[in-house]
């Protein structure tokens, strides 16, 4: 078999770094907050998933300080640092790589420490949140082809294997000319297409690895053969315990065989494909398989810019709605840059959203207090007494009575209470974020 390596087509790259001290000032919101690589590390690839088209966060003085501690004569060291992990996600994780080439914009704000990337895809946003539902479609369609229950990850990890061997055919004559058109480096380019090159053969396998749960990175180089050399991209895996790595594009003859398959790279050691591919092993190594499989409490805010999706409901929720409220799994409440994971999910109701009413007291640091003989909830914070009852559109502040546009009510067993009444009525600031509620304490 002819192996062969894929010449990456050079687009013109740029990425603008502004310090923009405007930038989150004005609306003094306080997102969610990195202590540490990895969750930077996390946040951006859940946010590249989820196609959102900007990220705020803040970086922690303790992140911050350990930043410049490790690059002194570095003036530029977060920013340095912020890109860097940007284009090591984007080679490890080409399965979300949508992103015009080093295209984005890093703004800072040195008071407050909080940062916004802007990223410029492909596509228009539209065509881009399609192109993706498209390819999760079509990748779960294969799996419930391809993997069986009964499966050891060693057989998954084949199955994947060749599948794309079998039904890719390599961008060869694209390649030649140097004209490979720009789905041909995405998973959407493998798996809708049938066609592409090594950067889409790694994405489209890690695509199909995470969601049969193998933990697996994409892995940029460079690798020779008779023929060539020059960039290249394969998939590092870890299976049993062990690190393994596979090279589909070159398990794919040339010109394409059908369902012929190679396996002079399917799951060899690093000894063994370090002969003829050279990579940076530690920028491409074990301990970012395991981010990928970390728990954090840090999650990307949603694309919604400010709306909520009606028809989104949980399908996994044991809350029965109704016509006019949906369960918003799409909503994450931030409360002073921590987010709040809710028992039971928050409920839109009339434009209203509804979270649960012991949680979300508690998690505004008041005191709670319920009198079931008049099925009223009493939330005391500093100087501030909030008073609820189920079914009752008039609230209490202070004795003072206020009118609500929906009324605290019981769901399936819980109290469900309004949460920007609550929040601004004990003087927080409640604020919509790319479809975040942020609120701010001003205790």
């Amino acid at each position: 078999m002819i192996k062969r390596v894929s010449i990456t087509v050079l687009i013109l790259s740029f990425f603008l770094i502004l310090y923009d001290f405007n930038l989150v000032k004005a609306e003094n919101i306080s997102p969610s907050i990195i202590t540490n690589e990895k969750d930077l590390y996390i946040l951006i690839e859940k946010t590249l998933e989820n196609g959102n088209e900007d990220l705020t966060f803040t970086v922690s003085n303790t992140f911050e300080g350990v930043i410049l501690s490790n690059n002194k004569s570095n003036e530029n060291a977060l920013f340095d640092t912020l890109n860097n992990i940007m284009n090591l996600l984007l080679k490890q994780h080409p399965e979300n790589n949508y992103i015009i080439n080093k295209s984005w914009m890093i703004s800072y704000n040195p008071y407050t420490n909080i940062v916004n990337f802007k990223f410029n895809y492909i596509y228009p946003h539209d065509k881009l949140l399609k192109i993706k539902e498209q390819v999760n479609t079509k990748a779960n369609e294969i799996i419930s082809q391809i993997i069986k229950p009964d499966m050891t990850d060693l057989e998954k990890v084949k199955a994947i294997h060749d599948y794309i061997v079998k039904n890719t055919k390599y961008d060869f004559e694209n390649s030649l000319k140097n004209t490979v058109p720009i789905e041909s480096y995405t998973s959407y380019g493998v798996l809708i297409n049938r066609v592409g090159v090594c950067q889409g053969y790694t994405a489209a396998f890690n695509l199909l690895a995470k969601m049969s749960g193998i933990d697996s990175i994409g892995v940029s180089g460079t690798s020779t053969n008779a023929l060539s050399s020059g960039p290249h991209s394969w998939n590092m895996i870890k299976v049993n315990g062990k690190i393994y790595y596979i090279d589909v594009t070159w398990d794919d003859p040339i010109p394409d065989q059908g369902d012929k398959v190679a396996y002079d790279y399917f799951n060899v050691t690093e000894q063994q494909i370090e002969k003829d591919h050279s990579w940076n092993k530690t920028k491409f190594s074990e301990k970012y398989l395991d981010y990928d499989k970390a728990e954090t409490n840090i999650i990307p805010c949603s694309i919604s810019n400010n709306t909520i999706n009606n028809n989104n409901t949980s399908k996994n929720s044991n809350i029965l709605v109704n016509s006019l409220q949906s369960v918003t799994d799409n909503i994450t409440v931030i409360i002073n840059g921590q987010n709040v994971i809710f028992d039971q999910k928050p409920i839109l109701k009339n434009d209203i959203t509804l979270v649960p009413m012991r949680a979300f007291f508690e998690a505004l640091g008041a005191k709670v207090d319920w009198d079931q003989s008049t099925q009223t909830v009493t939330g005391t914070r500093d100087n501030k007494t909030l008073q609820l009852t189920i079914g009752s559109k008039i609230a209490k502040v202070n004795g003072k009575e206020k009118e609500l546009a929906v009324e605290a009510q019981l769901i399936n067993g819980h109290t469900y209470i309004p949460l920007r009444f609550v929040g601004e009525s004990f003087g927080d600031e409640v604020i919509w974020k790319n479809g975040c509620i942020i609120i701010n304490s001003r205790r």
